[in-house]
């Protein structure tokens, strides 16, 4: 047993210990149950981070005033056009449907996305710059703030420009009206477009 692991059980039999104490239980009556791991990145991380608590997968919908928002998929993408030689992006597909509450057609001008880099507590903003692959693919946030969501779902590529870390778990942040804030696990991250 690593020593991670070791002491997130050290940790959880002292808060629940704790936890006894104060509802009037004795310390011998309470139960500890490792941890379980809730993705597929390496297990060396999985004992010691987490997404944020009340985090929607893929596909699952959260509902803001104008819209419902969900991601598709996240991908890596290997970007050969880079000053510093080879770079990595990741990708993510996020789709919008319009909730009709605030009429047919709807700005998009109020949507923000920052990808959070679980493991290492770092952010990204989205690049500004077209990722190119060996096979000519090219890659590019959509340019949603000059976009409408009327009655036919939208969908977004967008685009990050991160380290070479794919054992890092990471997580999608959607801000709406600089308010409400939205989690998504990106789980399972396909390879890199090679």
């Amino acid at each position: 047993m690593n020593k991670i692991t070791k002491t997130s059980i050290m940790c959880a039999v002292l808060v629940s210990g704790l936890a006894a104490c104060e509802s009037g239980k004795k310390e011998n009556e309470v139960t500890v149950e490792a941890p379980a791991p809730k993705h597929t990145a390496s297990l060396e991380h999985a004992t010691n981070v987490r997404p944020a608590e009340g985090s929607l997968s893929y596909h699952e919908k959260s509902k803001h005033h104008k819209y419902y928002i969900s991601t598709n998929s996240a991908s890596y993408v290997d970007d050969i056009d880079s000053i510093n030689g080879t770079s990595t992006f990741m990708n993510v597909s996020v789709r919008l449907e319009n909730t009709f509450e605030e009429g047919n057609s709807v700005s998009l001008k109020d949507l923000h996305f920052t990808l959070e880099d679980v493991t290492d507590s770092k952010t990204y903003e989205p690049a500004t710059r077209e990722a190119y692959t060996k096979e000519g693919y090219t890659l590019l946030t959509t340019n949603y703030p000059n976009m409408k969501l009327e009655d036919k779902p939208l969908d977004l590529n967008i685009v990050f420009n991160i380290p070479d870390k794919p054992d890092h778990l990471y997580q999608l942040m959607v801000v709406q009206d600089e308010a409400d804030a939205d989690y998504f696990y990106l789980d399972t991250i396909k390879s890199a477009y090679k």
